[in-house]
């Protein structure tokens, strides 16, 4: 039997975010969420785990586009002229390999993000970062410390297979990229495995991040089971697709989409037909409990 994590990325971001995902977790095969801890939706989405317990949650460490929980004049290397965090990867990226990242302000920025979720309640049962950067070089060895330090023994592998499109129609520009997150979580996967860190045995969802519908979902899932391992995570974006959404956050992402194809109930039966089952990262290794969430 196969296990299938379905991980929807970005709770917390905002309102129309957190009603899709909590959707698909009470209609739908979604099983876990990454909160954001600098999310301006974070308080609603504590109040929502409250309600929800069964929801597996990870910390979702964010480095870019946001406002960071430290003051700016303590992280001063990891934001613009405006407060937030750098725009995007590339820009993040660029700057770090060129050595203008302080490593003490990402420490202390991460175990920021780690405490304000404590602090509300929320133990994570493991941790992965927007848009992936938790398997950088140097970011990876940041984050470890921290897991051990938190308790944290699990952890997302971005690493889908190099060639694999689930029939998802990509640019170059976005493979390419993919390909170069997958080659840093291959090598990610032996330091963190050398901590005692558990991963899953595969990853889908990031060529079609932010537009797996249906069919993609189903492809992923066929993938999934013809392929060698037994637990593998597929990430979505579930959301209610609202102009206000799509004019804050204009990635062309389809949220309502990626919900509708956690709904689906041709999703749901393919994975009675085949014997898979949608599990979390909380049930895979050492179980971790989860405590009442508490207002700040």
């Amino acid at each position: 039997m196969k296990n299938v994590i379905f991980n929807a990325d970005d709770f917390g971001l905002h309102p129309d975010v957190n009603a899709g995902i909590i959707r698909a977790y009470q209609h739908g095969v979604l099983t876990s969420t990454s909160v954001m801890a600098v999310g301006e939706a974070l308080d609603e989405a504590v109040q929502l785990l409250r309600a929800n317990p069964g929801l597996d949650t990870s910390v979702h460490i964010t480095l870019v586009a946001e406002r960071p929980v430290l003051p700016v004049d303590e992280v001063p290397s990891l934001v613009d002229e405006t407060g937030h965090f750098w725009p995007d990867y590339m820009a993040f990226a660029k700057r770090y390999f060129l050595g203008k990242i302080s490593k003490d302000e990402l420490r202390a920025e991460c175990e920021a993000q780690i405490a304000r979720l404590e602090y509300l309640g929320i133990h994570p049962s493991h941790l992965d970062s927007h848009q992936h950067l938790h398997v950088l070089p140097g970011i990876l060895d940041i984050c470890l410390d921290l897991m051990e330090a938190h308790g944290i023994r699990r952890m997302r592998l971005p690493a889908e297979t190099y060639g694999f499109t689930g029939g998802f129609h990509a640019g170059a520009i976005r493979k390419a990229g993919r390909d170069a997150l997958t080659y840093f979580a291959h090598r990610a996967r032996k330091k963190a495995a050398a901590r005692g860190i558990w991963m899953p045995d595969g990853f889908y969802g990031m060529l079609s991040g932010g537009n797996t519908d249906e069919h993609t979902l189903l492809s992923i899932l066929r993938a999934i089971h013809a392929a060698e391992g037994e637990t593998f995570e597929i990430m979505q974006h579930p959301g209610m697709t609202t102009k206000e959404l799509s004019q804050k956050y204009p990635w062309g992402y389809h949220w309502t989409q990626e919900r509708a194809a956690l709904t689906s109930p041709a999703v749901k039966e393919f994975l009675r037909d085949y014997e898979m089952k949608a599990v979390s990262f909380a049930q895979m290794g050492e179980h971790q409990p989860k405590t009442e969430s508490k207002s700040k």
